[in-house]
């Protein structure tokens, strides 16, 4: 299981990397529009950051509360007292960033992704880093 998270885990930060690029592309490059078009380069409009924004926490949704559950199960199986305290910390970052994909959701204008999108990014670095520990730890130890 905790390979499987670790793998969505990755996913999670592709997508927030892709979504966070863009909408940091989209604010940085305003202000110089008509640079951009002499030299055929195209960002998305700032106009679209709310839009992104959405987008952005509708397509980790699914990921996030996967992820949640997956570790609530690792969790409440494992054996492992390392692994069951690994699972305990990751599964109150998850949490934090579920309510925050929900505030987003809720209010993309104001729960900018160019803000909260770093958040997305480290939670899932540290789920695929604690989940791919926990699979280390688990190969490594006897049951208690």
């Amino acid at each position: 299981m905790n390979i499987i998270i670790a793998c969505v885990s990755f996913l999670l930060m592709l997508i927030s990397v892709f979504f966070g690029v863009s909408i940091h592309n989209a604010n940085a490059n305003m202000h110089i529009t008509y640079l951009n078009e002499m030299d055929n380069i195209h960002y998305y409009d700032v106009d679209l950051v709310p839009q992104l924004t959405r987008q952005a926490a509708i397509f980790t949704f699914p990921l996030i509360l996967g992820i949640l559950v997956m570790e609530i199960i690792v969790l409440f199986k494992s054996r492992v007292k390392q692994v069951k305290n690994i699972a305990i910390g990751l599964t109150g970052a998850v949490f934090v960033l579920f309510i925050i994909d929900i505030l987003v959701l809720s209010n993309p204008q104001e729960h900018d992704f160019s803000a909260w999108g770093y958040f997305w990014i480290i939670a899932g670095l540290f789920c695929l880093a604690g989940n791919a520990l926990s699979v280390f730890v688990k190969g490594n130890k006897t049951v208690a």
